[in-house]
């Protein structure tokens, strides 16, 4: 078994610690998504940011995993590879997860609405979180909106980052 090597204990129990954090997340999410007195820019909301947290996070493990097998992380039989391209076609369905999060982060900048802050505002990821939301909103009113050459060359690169943080 997998698990008697050494080397594959720590991104199996990351893995399953992600495991863990990503129910209680979708939990949250979809209390929100279901809950009528939530409009409908955050109910999307919340479904961006929990397509773009949890599909970063879902990706990482089996490219750890097939990396970690040799010739034996392509084998059909361990499915790594089919379940990686299984989770490439998820970030695409309903929306690709980079053009989502474009939009989701050029309306938050605007202020069209807000998303729940973190229920833990004083935590490292948090006030990162804070800090890159902040950093371009500034770039937004620096650039002259949200249009812009600049806007698109400082601002729309991060969004996937800035979502993510959100998430986190």
């Amino acid at each position: 078994p997998i698990l008697c090597v050494r080397t594959q204990h720590a991104p199996i129990l990351i893995t399953l610690a992600q495991t863990f954090v990503a129910k209680e997340f979708l939990k949250v999410a979809l209390e929100n998504c279901t809950n009528a007195s939530v409009d409908l820019p955050v109910k999307q909301a919340w479904a961006t940011v929990l397509k773009a947290t949890l599909v970063d996070h879902v990706k990482m493990p089996t490219l750890f995993l097939s990396s970690h097998c040799g010739a034996q992380g392509l084998f059909v039989h361990n499915e790594i590879c089919f379940q990686h391209a299984s989770i490439i076609g998820l970030s695409i369905a309903d929306g690709d997860v980079l053009g989502l999060c474009i939009r989701l982060v050029s309306e938050l900048l605007q202020e069209c609405y807000h998303v729940p802050r973190s229920t833990h505002p004083s935590s490292l990821l948090a006030r990162h979180g804070q800090g890159l939301f902040a950093e371009n909103q500034k770039n937004l009113r620096q650039c002259g909106g949200h249009r812009s050459v600049d806007f698109n060359n400082l601002v729309l690169p991060k969004s996937e980052l800035i979502v993510r943080a959100i998430g986190h």
